[in-house]
């Protein structure tokens, strides 16, 4: 019963991931890499997410959770892809691309997730206000954490300019806790905004890389953390229950990633290489799609357990 009060402690553990991840994209990067990563991402996103939810389906699931479960499978773990990269020191383009596909699969997966969320409340007639106010609140939420982000971000790029290097990590971790109460006050979607601090340190700071190093003196504990505190809450007989789900969910999922990478690589003409392998860097799924389930829970019980138990036992 003691995982409730870790809750603050995960979340600033998933916004130092984001975080790390965003840091990765330079704007002189993504244009290099964008003009051909688009297609792929787009296909695999669409295909990811429609295999998995026609699949769940048709395999007897509700249209609502087939529908959340699609969208949730777009996410590929930031931490584990990015971390495993980084330990092999590997280059070359299905390193470059991977860490955009990484970026764009969790920011889609974010802004889906809530679009279907707004979606199911309409269809099941629990919106208590018209839809294009509660459209509005969504597009005005998801430019608040972006704005947030932005403002985060130029906070850690000056002060670390300004700051003994002894000091970043407090200026980091204040930064951090500030943005997550704002957010939370607010109800405005945190992981997107720490998405966008990154990106915004690593366009405006020439320090980017020592930021991230001394980030790292922490995220290891917070990612131990995290994944401990979230392998409570699978109930392992749950999983066993929603076993023919959570299997389909895996293998629609892997081939939606894969096919959807394969296609659109051989259609745009691209390497080899990157039509093999691109699509299997992006079947890690854990901390984005794992607090989204917790978010899922948190919203409607009912809905959101058997999710979180396919989610963890995946």
């Amino acid at each position: 019963g003691h995982v409730e009060l870790f809750e603050p402690v995960l979340k600033m553990a998933m916004a130092v991931v984001l975080f790390n991840l965003g840091c990765e994209f330079t704007f002189t990067k993504v244009r290099r890499v964008a003009a051909h990563c688009l297609a792929l991402s787009a296909a695999e996103i669409a295909c990811t997410s429609a295999l998995v939810a026609v699949g769940l389906w048709l395999f007897g699931c509700s249209g609502s959770m087939a529908l959340l479960l699609g969208c949730l499978a777009v996410a590929t773990a930031p931490a584990t892809t990015i971390l495993v990269l980084k330990e092999f020191r590997s280059e070359g383009p299905v390193t470059e691309s991977t860490g955009f596909l990484v970026a764009m699969n969790n920011f889609a997966c974010i802004v889906l997730f809530e679009l279907a969320f707004l979606a199911i409340q309409l269809v099941q007639g629990k919106l208590n206000v018209p839809v294009g106010h509660q459209l509005g609140i969504l597009l005005q939420n998801i430019a608040g954490s972006m704005a947030l982000g932005v403002a985060g971000g130029l906070i850690v790029s000056y002060g670390c300019g300004l700051l003994n290097m002894k000091r970043w990590l407090v200026l980091l971790v204040a930064t951090t806790t500030f943005l997550l109460g704002v957010c939370e006050t607010f109800d405005i979607p945190y992981m997107l905004t720490f998405l966008v601090m990154g990106v915004t340190v690593a366009n405006t700071s020439d320090m980017k890389g020592k930021i991230v190093d001394e980030l790292d003196h922490l995220s290891g504990l917070l990612a131990v953390l995290f994944f401990a505190a979230h392998g409570t809450e699978l109930d392992v007989n749950a999983f066993v229950e929603v076993g023919k789900i959570g299997a389909i969910y895996i293998v629609c999922r892997l081939a939606g990633k894969w096919l959807g990478v394969y296609g659109a690589a051989r259609a745009t003409r691209q390497p080899l290489e990157v039509r093999h392998w691109l699509g299997t860097c992006l079947f890690a799924q854990a901390g984005a799609a794992i607090a989204l389930a917790n978010i899922a829970v948190n919203r409607d019980r009912e809905l959101g357990k058997p999710i979180q138990d396919i989610i963890l036992g995946s």
